[in-house]
Protein backbone atom coordinates (compact mmCIF):
# COMPACT_ATOMS: atom_id res chain seq x y z
CA UNK A 1 0.00 0.00 0.00
CA UNK A 2 1.41 3.53 -0.92
CA UNK A 3 1.88 6.35 1.46
CA UNK A 4 0.67 9.90 0.56
CA UNK A 5 3.29 11.70 2.80
CA UNK A 6 1.32 15.10 3.96
CA UNK A 7 2.43 18.12 5.56
CA UNK A 8 1.05 18.98 9.13
CA UNK A 9 -0.42 21.92 7.32
CA UNK A 10 -1.79 20.40 4.77
CA UNK A 11 -3.26 17.50 7.25
CA UNK A 12 -4.77 20.97 9.64
CA UNK A 13 -6.25 22.29 5.79
CA UNK A 14 -8.17 18.98 5.84
CA UNK A 15 -9.41 18.63 9.33
CA UNK A 16 -10.66 22.39 8.62
CA UNK A 17 -12.57 21.13 5.95
CA UNK A 18 -14.29 18.64 7.89
CA UNK A 19 -15.22 21.19 10.33
CA UNK A 20 -12.81 20.44 13.04
CA UNK A 21 -12.27 23.99 15.05
CA UNK A 22 -8.46 25.53 15.07
CA UNK A 23 -7.72 25.30 18.73
CA UNK A 24 -8.44 21.64 18.94
CA UNK A 25 -6.09 20.81 15.71
CA UNK A 26 -3.43 23.01 17.02
CA UNK A 27 -3.57 21.15 20.16
CA UNK A 28 -3.61 17.61 18.61
CA UNK A 29 -0.75 18.47 16.42
CA UNK A 30 1.37 19.70 19.67
CA UNK A 31 0.59 16.52 21.27
CA UNK A 32 1.35 14.36 18.87
CA UNK A 33 4.55 15.43 17.62
CA UNK A 34 5.56 16.24 20.86
CA UNK A 35 4.61 11.69 21.20
CA UNK A 36 5.22 10.87 17.38
CA UNK A 37 6.21 7.63 18.61
CA UNK A 38 2.24 7.15 19.53
CA UNK A 39 1.58 7.97 15.61
CA UNK A 40 4.18 5.37 14.09
CA UNK A 41 2.62 2.41 16.09
CA UNK A 42 -0.67 3.45 15.62
CA UNK A 43 -0.08 3.56 11.96
CA UNK A 44 1.96 -0.02 12.28
CA UNK A 45 -0.84 -1.34 14.03
CA UNK A 46 -4.06 -0.07 11.01
CA UNK A 47 -1.89 -1.32 8.54
CA UNK A 48 -1.26 -5.05 10.31
CA UNK A 49 -4.67 -4.66 10.64
CA UNK A 50 -5.33 -3.77 6.78
CA UNK A 51 -2.81 -6.71 6.24
CA UNK A 52 -5.30 -9.57 8.06
CA UNK A 53 -8.36 -8.76 5.32
CA UNK A 54 -10.00 -6.55 7.44
CA UNK A 55 -11.70 -4.55 5.72
CA UNK A 56 -13.77 -1.95 8.71
CA UNK A 57 -12.08 -1.89 12.05
CA UNK A 58 -11.83 0.55 15.25
CA UNK A 59 -9.66 3.20 15.19
CA UNK A 60 -10.18 3.47 19.21
CA UNK A 61 -9.38 -0.28 19.86
CA UNK A 62 -5.97 0.03 18.00
CA UNK A 63 -5.35 3.00 20.84
CA UNK A 64 -6.58 0.89 23.34
CA UNK A 65 -3.71 -1.55 21.91
CA UNK A 66 -1.11 1.00 22.04
CA UNK A 67 -2.07 2.27 25.47
CA UNK A 68 -2.21 -1.38 26.91
CA UNK A 69 1.64 -2.19 25.45
CA UNK A 70 3.14 1.19 26.90
CA UNK A 71 1.15 1.06 30.10
CA UNK A 72 1.51 -3.23 31.11
CA UNK A 73 3.48 -4.55 28.62
CA UNK A 74 6.18 -2.12 28.37
CA UNK A 75 5.93 -0.73 31.86
CA UNK A 76 6.28 3.19 30.64
CA UNK A 77 3.90 4.61 32.95
CA UNK A 78 0.72 6.28 31.97
CA UNK A 79 -0.26 6.34 28.59
CA UNK A 80 -1.77 10.20 28.03
CA UNK A 81 -3.72 10.38 24.99
CA UNK A 82 -6.71 12.08 25.05
CA UNK A 83 -9.34 9.63 23.62
CA UNK A 84 -10.53 12.60 21.49
CA UNK A 85 -7.98 12.83 19.53
CA UNK A 86 -8.40 9.16 17.84
CA UNK A 87 -10.72 10.79 15.44
CA UNK A 88 -7.49 12.52 14.35
CA UNK A 89 -5.29 9.92 14.02
CA UNK A 90 -8.08 7.87 12.39
CA UNK A 91 -8.28 10.49 9.87
CA UNK A 92 -4.68 11.14 9.57
CA UNK A 93 -4.63 7.50 8.71
CA UNK A 94 -7.16 7.76 5.36
CA UNK A 95 -5.79 10.69 4.52
CA UNK A 96 -2.29 9.18 3.86
CA UNK A 97 -3.64 5.87 2.47
CA UNK A 98 -5.65 6.77 -0.27
CA UNK A 99 -6.76 3.49 -1.83
CA UNK A 100 -10.19 3.67 -2.65
CA UNK A 101 -10.74 0.26 -0.53
CA UNK A 102 -9.22 1.73 2.47
CA UNK A 103 -11.58 4.96 2.59
CA UNK A 104 -13.74 3.58 4.90
CA UNK A 105 -11.40 1.33 7.45
CA UNK A 106 -12.11 3.70 9.80
CA UNK A 107 -15.83 4.47 10.14
CA UNK A 108 -15.35 8.79 10.34
CA UNK A 109 -18.60 11.01 12.07
CA UNK A 110 -18.25 14.71 11.48
CA UNK A 111 -16.68 16.85 13.84
CA UNK A 112 -19.20 18.75 16.17
CA UNK A 113 -18.77 22.60 15.87
CA UNK A 114 -17.45 23.86 19.13
CA UNK A 115 -18.95 27.43 20.56
CA UNK A 116 -16.19 29.87 21.75
CA UNK A 117 -17.33 32.19 24.62
CA UNK A 118 -16.58 35.94 24.57
CA UNK A 119 -14.66 35.01 27.77
CA UNK A 120 -12.09 32.59 25.70
CA UNK A 121 -13.81 29.19 27.48
CA UNK A 122 -15.42 26.75 25.54
CA UNK A 123 -18.70 25.16 25.71
CA UNK A 124 -20.29 22.73 23.60
CA UNK A 125 -22.53 23.96 20.49
CA UNK A 126 -26.35 24.50 21.15
CA UNK A 127 -28.87 24.27 18.31
CA UNK A 128 -31.66 24.25 20.04
CA UNK A 129 -31.53 26.87 23.08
Amino acid sequence: MEKQKLSIRELRERFIAEGADCISIDIFFEVAMAKIDIWKEFERLALIVWGTGRRKYSAQTIMHVIRWNSEIERNKGDFDINNNYIAYYARMFLYQYKEAQIAEFFEIRSFKPKQINIDGSRGEWRENL
